[in-house]
C-alpha cells in the first residue's frame, strides 16, 4: 500500500513489455492503445480494483459516516477516512482504500455481492483509462 513510485516503476515496464510480447506489437506501440485494444488494466488500475474489492469485501471493519447532517459524506454512505499524519500513512491501504471506494460512482458502490461489483468496477475502471483511474487513488493533504 505505501509503496513508492520508484518501486511500481519497474513493474509497470515489465506489465507493458509483457503485454506487448502477447500481442505481438512493436516495443514502440502506444501503451493507452495496446491497453484498450487488449481490454487490460494498467498496474495502476489492477491496484485499485484490488483495494476496492478488499473494501467491500469487508465493509463490517470500516465505519460509514454517521450522523444526520445534510453533508456530501451522508447523502452518499462515505466511510470514515483515517485521520493521520504522513504522507506516507495516506497511502496506507487502510487509509486509502476508503478514499477510493468513496471517490467511486453510487450507482457502481450500489452493486450488490463482490463479484458484481468487481466485474463492475473493472469495466468503470477501463472506460476511464489509466490517467482519470490514476486521480482515484491521488489524496487531498
Amino acid at each position: 500500500g505505501g509503496a513508492a513510485k520508484c518501486h511500481i516503476t519497474p513493474v509497470t515496464r515489465a506489465h507493458r513489455i509483457v503485454l506487448k510480447t502477447i500481442m505481438g506489437v512493436a516495443y514502440t506501440y502506444p501503451t493507452e492503445q495496446l491497453l484498450k485494444d487488449f481490454n487490460a488494466l494498467d498496474v495502476g488500475q489492477i491496484y485499485i480494483l484490488r483495494l476496492a474489492t478488499y473494501f467491500r469485501a469487508n465493509l463490517g471493519e470500516f465505519q460509514a459516516v454517521n450522523h444526520s447532517y445534510p453533508t456530501r459524506s451522508s447523502a452518499h454512505a462515505d466511510y470514515l477516512i483515517p485521520a493521520v499524519n504522513t504522507t506516507f500513512a495516506q497511502r496506507f491501504h487502510l487509509s486509502l482504500a476508503p478514499r477510493v471506494y468513496n471517490a467511486l460512482d453510487v450507482d457502481l458502490r450500489g452493486i450488490v455481492g463482490v463479484d458484481g461489483f468487481k466485474l463492475g468496477l473493472r469495466r468503470y475502471l477501463l472506460s476511464l483509462g489509466v490517467v482519470e483511474s490514476d486521480q482515484l487513488t491521488t489524496f487531498m493533504s
